[in-house]
C-alpha cells in the first residue's frame, strides 16, 4: 500500500518517503474576479516540485471549472488528481470515512496504476461505493454542481416558507405533503434564515461565473432568492420586535448562536451574521449567545456566556436552529426551524 504524508511544517523532509500527497488548503472565493483562488494549493505544489522524488497530488480543495488544468499547465512534473469531498458541515470526518461515492479526476499524466492506488486509497473499507473516473475538469463539475443543487433546495423550501408565513398557512405541513413523493425525498428540507458556510455561498457564486457567455438562470436565481430570505426574515423579526415594543420601552433581542447549522462551528456566511449586522442598523439592544466565541463582544455587541442569563436577559431570542437549551423559552423564541 503507497503512503501519504502525514501533518508536517518541514513539507520537503516529510515528502521524500511519501508516495501520495493530499492537498486540502482552503480556496477562498476572489470577489474581484469571481472565482476561486488557487494561491495556496500553488505554494504547496512549488514545494512539491523541490522535492528530490516528486510524489503523485491529490487535490481535495475545491477547484474553479479548469482549475487542476491550470495548475497542471504550472506543474508539468506533477501527476494532479482531482479527488472532491462531499461532506457536511458538523460531520466532515464521519462522512470522509463514510463516503457515499468516490469521484476521481485524472490529469493528462495520470496512468492506470494511480488511479487504482487511489481507489484503495481512499476505500480500503468500503468496497461496494460507486466510483466514478472522469477528467479533473468534469470532476470539478460534479462538485460545484452538488453543492450548488443543495443550495438551490435550501432556497426552494424557504420560499415554500415565506409563502406560507405571508398567507398565514401550515408551513411543516405543506412541506411534508410534498416531500412524501419519492421523487422528492423528506431530506434537507427544514427551513432556515439562509444557506452560508464554507461551501454553498461561494461554489454557487464560482459556478455562476463560470457561466460567462453560456446560458443559465437556475443558479443566479438561488443565489438572488437567498438574499430575499434573508430581507424576509429581518423583516419577520422587526414585526416581532416592533410588538413587544408596544408593550414595553426596552425591548432586548438576544441573538442565539452565530453558527449556520447544528453541529457546527462555522460563521462564515452565515445567514445569521446578516441579521446581527442589521440589528446593529437598527440600534435595538442586542447580546449573543456563542460558546465558540471567546471573546467579551462580537462587533461590539456583548457575548454572554451563561445560558440561562443570555435567556433572562433577552426579551426576544433569534435562533436559525433550535436545541435543547431554548426548550423552556420557545414561547419567546423566533426561529423558521419548524420541523422537529
Amino acid at each position: 500500500m503507497t503512503k501519504a504524508a502525514g501533518i508536517c511544517s518541514d513539507i520537503e523532509e516529510k515528502l521524500e518517503d511519501a508516495d501520495y500527497v493530499i492537498i486540502a488548503t482552503p480556496t477562498n472565493l476572489n470577489h474581484q474576479t469571481g472565482h476561486l483562488g488557487l494561491d495556496t494549493i500553488r505554494q504547496v505544489l512549488k514545494d512539491i516540485s523541490r522535492c528530490s522524488k516528486i510524489p503523485v497530488v491529490i487535490i481535495k480543495s475545491t477547484l474553479p471549472i479548469e482549475g487542476c488544468k491550470v495548475l497542471q499547465g504550472e506543474f508539468p512534473s506533477i501527476s494532479l488528481f482531482y479527488v472532491p469531498e462531499f461532506s457536511r458541515e458538523g460531520s466532515s470526518l464521519l462522512d470522509e470515512k463514510n463516503p457515499e461515492r468516490l469521484i476521481i479526476g485524472f490529469s493528462e499524466n495520470a496512468n492506470r496504476r494511480e488511479i487504482m492506488d487511489i481507489s484503495k486509497i481512499f476505500l480500503e473499507d468500503h468496497k461496494n461505493v460507486p466510483v466514478r473516473i472522469m477528467n479533473t475538469t468534469e470532476a470539478e463539475a460534479v462538485k460545484l454542481f452538488a453543492n450548488t443543487y443543495l443550495a438551490m433546495r435550501i432556497a426552494f423550501f424557504n420560499e415554500i416558507d415565506n409563502f406560507s408565513v405571508s398567507l398565514k398557512l401550515n408551513s411543516e405541513k405543506i412541506i411534508r405533503g410534498i416531500c412524501d413523493d419519492s421523487r422528492i425525498g423528506n431530506y434537507y428540507n427544514i427551513p432556515s434564515f439562509g444557506y452560508g458556510g464554507y461551501c454553498l455561498p461561494k461554489d454557487t457564486k464560482e459556478l455562476r461565473k463560470s457561466f460567462t457567455n453560456i446560458p443559465e438562470r437556475l443558479i443566479s436565481a438561488s443565489i438572488e432568492a437567498n438574499e430575499i430570505r434573508k430581507k424576509f426574515i429581518i423583516n419577520e423579526i422587526q414585526k416581532q420586535i416592533e410588538k413587544i415594543s408596544k408593550k414595553q420601552r426596552k425591548v432586548i433581542v438576544g441573538v442565539y448562536r452565530l453558527t449556520m447549522k447544528r453541529g457546527s462551528d462555522n460563521f462564515r456566511e452565515s445567514a445569521v451574521l446578516d441579521i446581527v449586522h442589521w440589528l446593529k442598523t437598527y440600534k435595538c439592544q442586542t447580546i449573543i449567545f456563542e460558546p465558540k466565541w471567546n471573546k467579551e463582544y462580537y462587533e461590539d455587541i456583548k457575548v454572554e456566556k451563561q445560558i440561562q442569563k443570555f435567556k433572562e436577559e433577552s426579551d426576544l431570542i433569534i435562533a436559525n436552529r433550535i436545541t435543547e437549551d431554548l426548550s423552556d423559552v420557545l414561547e419567546k423564541t423566533y426561529t423558521r426551524d419548524i420541523i422537529q
